[in-house]
């Protein structure tokens, strides 16, 4: 949780206000995968930007966030 703050500290001010969306999902999938969620990829402000640009509504973002975690998580089982 501290990462992610001081994280969103150092954007604040690149920040659109639709990030504050992509940081609640995203503290919310840490919460619900035991911490297994990279909070490194929520200090990508550019995706999180082109993903504010080309989705249709926050639940478009957060299938994509889950999709993204997957891979990650499967990255890491293959060692």
């Amino acid at each position: 949780m501290q990462y992610i703050q001081s994280c969103f500290s150092l954007h604040i001010l690149n920040c659109t206000m639709q990030i504050f969306d992509f940081y609640r999902i995203a503290q919310h999938i840490h919460e619900r995968n035991d911490g297994q969620f990279s909070y490194s990829h929520c200090c990508d402000v550019q995706r999180a930007k082109s993903w504010n640009k080309r989705r249709s509504n926050i639940k478009d973002m957060k299938r994509e966030l889950l999709w993204w975690h997957s891979t990650k998580t499967s990255m890491h089982q293959r060692g």
